[in-house]
C-alpha cells in the first residue's frame, strides 16, 4: 500500500477551537493511515485575506490531485465535521470532487470505513 497524501478540510473562520479540532483530525488520520503529508490548515498564521488561505489550501488539494495521478502516493480528503453551507471548505471539497479526489468524513475514517 503507498503512503497517503492527506488533505484536511473543514471550518475555521469563527471557530474557537479550529486549532484543537485539526489537531485532532490530523491525529486520526496519522493513525489510520501511512501518511506521507498530511495538510492542516489550521496551522496557517491569522491575519491574511481569505484569499491568501483560499489559494493555499487549493495548492494543497492539486498536489494531491497530481501526487495521486503520478501514483506517488495515494491521496484523500478527510472532511472535519460541522462544515456549514456558508464555509470555504464546500468549495475545497467542491475542487476535489472536481479533481476525482477520494473525499472521506472523519467519521468513517475513525470507524474503519475509508481505507
Amino acid at each position: 500500500m503507498k503512503q497517503k497524501y492527506v488533505v484536511l478540510v473543514g471550518p475555521i473562520a469563527g471557530v474557537e477551537n479550529r486549532r484543537e479540532n485539526f489537531a485532532e483530525a490530523e491525529s486520526i488520520a496519522r493513525e489510520a493511515f501511512d501518511c506521507a503529508f498530511v495538510w492542516n490548515p489550521a496551522i496557517m498564521p491569522q491575519g491574511k485575506d481569505l484569499h491568501v488561505y483560499m489559494t493555499i489550501c487549493f495548492r494543497h488539494i492539486s498536489e494531491a490531485s497530481m501526487f495521486e495521478i503520478n501514483g506517488v502516493y495515494d491521496s484523500i480528503v478527510i472532511a472535519v465535521p460541522n462544515i456549514g453551507e456558508k464555509s470555504g471548505a464546500n468549495v475545497e471539497l467542491a475542487y476535489a470532487r472536481y479533481l476525482g479526489l477520494k473525499i472521506a468524513t472523519l467519521d468513517g475514517v475513525k470507524k474503519g470505513l475509508v481505507k
